[in-house]
């Protein structure tokens, strides 16, 4: 246990991190590429044996294991930080059509008008000669 000064200036006893075998500290770093969060229970008065099985339970769940390659492992998460993304979302507010409905107004024809007012306008040029 060391003293360490928070940011209060009071000094709290804190627990040197536990340091782990080579292949636990593997598999963390595969669940951080991952993106595959690890609950703290995993850690939890649990020998190396353990946490190493636990944490291999964990890769095993999303398909990966100690030797995936770095194309498996970014496609898990990029699956994950979908399925975290769409987790948040309201799935009710998402509207299926692929337009918006248009306002029922009756149509209105401008070149109508337009067509009257050439009309007249050459009428009245022909007269005029």
């Amino acid at each position: 246990m060391t003293n360490s000064p928070s940011p209060c200036g009071v000094r709290h006893q804190t627990a040197p991190a536990k340091k782990y075998s080579g292949k636990v500290e593997k598999l963390r770093n595969i669940c951080r590429l991952a993106s595959v969060k690890i609950p703290p229970g995993v850690y939890k008065a649990k020998s190396d044996a353990g946490v190493e099985e636990a944490l291999q339970a964990l890769l095993s769940k999303h398909g990966l294991n100690a030797s995936s390659s770095e194309a498996k492992i970014s496609q898990v998460k990029k699956k994950l930080e979908k399925e975290r993304e769409l987790d948040g979302m309201d799935m009710g507010n998402i509207i299926s059509t692929s337009s918006r409905p248009r306002r029922a107004t009756a149509a209105v024809n401008y070149n109508k008008g337009w067509q009257q007012k050439g009309q007249e306008a050459r009428q009245e040029g022909g007269a005029g000669r």
